[in-house]
């Protein structure tokens, strides 16, 4: 997997495209280079990140935020 800006839709200025206010305090949606499926979730999406950079994770208990998290600290020295 690239990293995580190769996961945006960048504008002509190479900056990521805006979409519109997140779910959550200050956050904010962009435009993304795939996109969001059942199968595709946020965390397997992050879960794939972290596991481009060594970390040692994979994509079924990723479902979940606290499944993620649980691998992580368990397959991890952290």
């Amino acid at each position: 997997m690239k990293g995580m800006s190769a996961t945006f839709v960048a504008d002509p200025y190479a900056q990521p495209i805006e979409l519109g206010k997140g779910l959550y305090g200050p956050s904010l949606f962009y435009r993304a280079a795939g996109h969001y499926s059942l199968f595709r979730t946020c965390n397997i999406w992050i879960a794939g990140l972290l596991a481009s950079g060594g970390m040692k994770v994979s994509p079924v208990p990723s479902v979940m935020s606290m499944g993620l998290l649980a691998e992580i600290r368990w397959r991890n020295s952290l």
